[in-house]
């Protein structure tokens, strides 16, 4: 559940908001690549490294104080939270960082 509301903050909103940018400029997505058109290159690799470690941190913590089936079970919670924001009603975010964090942590073994 808390792999579900961490996601769920974008850092994009939160980057361009003390930045005073406005986000619908570029492409109107909040996501890393129009802040990198409105902000610039630097902030949108700061974004894209916060919306994967964002994915990542709670699966790692989950590994950690937990089991594998638990990790799974927060790294799909972290998809999900990507998928549907609750925090800002009018994205259409796709998931994109989040999705790559069980691959990145798969070292220990792979859940198919």
């Amino acid at each position: 559940m808390l792999g579900f509301f961490v996601v769920a903050v974008n850092p994009a909103t939160i980057i361009a908001t003390v930045r005073h940018a406005d986000l619908r400029q570029g492409s109107g997505n909040p996501g890393a690549t129009n802040v990198g058109r409105v902000l610039g290159v630097r902030w949108g690799v700061v974004v894209g490294v916060l919306d994967v470690l964002k994915g990542l941190v709670p699966t790692l913590l989950a590994l950690w104080l937990g089991d594998r089936f638990t990790a799974y079970g927060v790294g799909l919670a972290t998809v999900l939270g990507t998928c549907c924001p609750r925090f800002c009603a009018d994205e259409a975010a796709r998931a994109s960082p989040p999705r790559w964090e069980p691959s990145l942590r798969s070292s220990r073994g792979s859940p198919w």
